[in-house]
């Protein structure tokens, strides 16, 4: 059992190549050439979610009724209270910077006159 191989071909690993002779062919019939890759989904008429489903944070989607939901609005009420709080406690601070500087540009305009 002898196996001879011949020296003028030679292969190479792997997938072969696309052939010149194969798209001669097809256009010698006028079909359409061979797409090579995955084919698309188009008569796929909806898609199935995949993964892990989303966390609802808004809070139109939760009802607030029963003993739960009357605790949670009260959390939100605290929870604005406090900003709103903040919120004043920068207004004072900006507005006394503000009137600090003010006081610095009048100084400086005695000085120039």
């Amino acid at each position: 059992m002898e196996r001879t191989f011949s020296a003028a071909v030679k292969r190479n690993p792997g997938r072969p190549k696309r052939s010149s002779a194969a798209t001669q062919v097809t256009a010698t019939t006028l079909a359409p050439a061979a797409k090579r890759g995955r084919k698309p989904n188009t008569g796929v008429v909806a898609k199935k979610p995949v993964g892990r489903p989303r966390k609802v944070t808004s809070l139109a989607a939760k009802p607030t009724t029963g003993r739960h939901g009357a605790a949670n609005a009260r959390a939100l009420k605290r929870k604005t209270a406090l900003l709103q709080k903040k919120v004043k406690e920068a207004i004072d601070k900006l507005n006394a910077a503000l009137k600090q500087m003010e006081e610095v540009q009048g100084s400086f305009a005695d000085i120039l006159v």
